[in-house]
């Protein structure tokens, strides 16, 4: 064997693969490293948008709405990568519930939301929603 190409192959030796023993290793180490990249990834925390379908909470003897009601709001929510893994995957869909205070109040802000819908976006914060409120107008029925 040429000197030169012997040299090549003690250096790079373990780049060429001679053995099948060593693909099932150099893949289980890929593996590994990929899993554990992955599950570190996850621990922290991401913001994301999503569009969250709205369910209104009031009472239908006293008002109705004047303008179609939104069925679904853009909501950004930080949380750790697992829950937005969970919710991306549709895994535990949330609904956000809104208790309007009528009739003195026909918009809901940000922190109106996070009050009003603490126990419908589990595991994750509101950041923000689009547009910074939410406006909906109510017409009474009692005269």
């Amino acid at each position: 064997m040429h000197p030169f190409r012997r040299t090549l192959k003690r250096v790079f030796g373990v780049v060429f693969i001679n053995d099948r023993k060593d693909v099932r290793l150099l893949f289980n180490c890929f593996l590994a490293a990929t899993i554990f990249w992955l599950v570190n990834a996850l621990q922290k925390d991401y913001k994301e948008v999503f569009t969250l379908p709205v369910l209104f909470s009031y009472d239908v003897t006293k008002f109705t709405p004047s303008d179609p009601l939104p069925k679904t709001i853009n909501i950004e929510l930080k949380a750790s990568g697992w829950n937005l893994v969970q919710k991306n995957l549709g895994i535990g869909k949330d609904t956000v519930y809104i208790i309007p205070e009528l009739p003195f109040k026909q918009y809901i802000t940000l922190e109106d939301l996070e009050k009003t819908s603490s126990n419908g976006i589990a595991g994750a914060s509101i950041e923000k929603i689009e547009g910074d409120s939410l406006h909906f107008k109510f017409i009474s029925l009692n005269k």
